[in-house]
């Protein structure tokens, strides 16, 4: 819509600085006319050139406002896949960690897995505990 207004402004501002230089051509004794009319393209020509600023502004906003949605929509098929993979440990304990750790990485929260893993002794099976590069 401010697109083709910009352009109508920008048209009609054209038209009238014409005319306003035809009068001062053709009609000399009337000089006023002639820079009044004059004036007034040049004011809608200044209308115009906001009309399309303003449409170049809108435009860097909704390609922003895209980028981030899309953005988030990658960021939660990710946070869906990694749920999905958690569901699918059999260790209770294991999968409440790895989902509480997902919890905090979608939060912004920073998690030390080093540190969690160490504490909550997460591969521990039959009284050991295995290491995570062990095989």
């Amino acid at each position: 819509m401010s697109f083709f207004a910009a352009i109508a402004a920008a048209v009609l501002g054209y038209v009238i600085i014409a005319a306003g230089i035809l009068v001062g051509i053709y009609r000399a004794d009337d000089l006023v006319l002639a820079v009044v009319v004059t004036a007034a393209g040049a004011f809608s020509q200044v209308l115009s050139f906001f009309f399309f600023r303003n449409r170049a502004e809108e435009r860097r906003m909704m390609i922003q406002v895209l980028a981030d949605l899309r953005e988030d929509a990658e960021q939660n098929a990710r946070a869906v896949r990694a749920l999905d993979l958690i569901e699918q440990i059999q260790q209770p304990l294991l999968r409440d960690n790895l989902t509480a750790a997902v919890a905090l990485e979608l939060s912004g929260a920073a998690a030390d897995l080093k540190s969690i893993h160490a504490s909550l002794k997460l591969f521990e099976t039959n009284g050991e505990c295995t290491q995570l590069g062990s095989a």
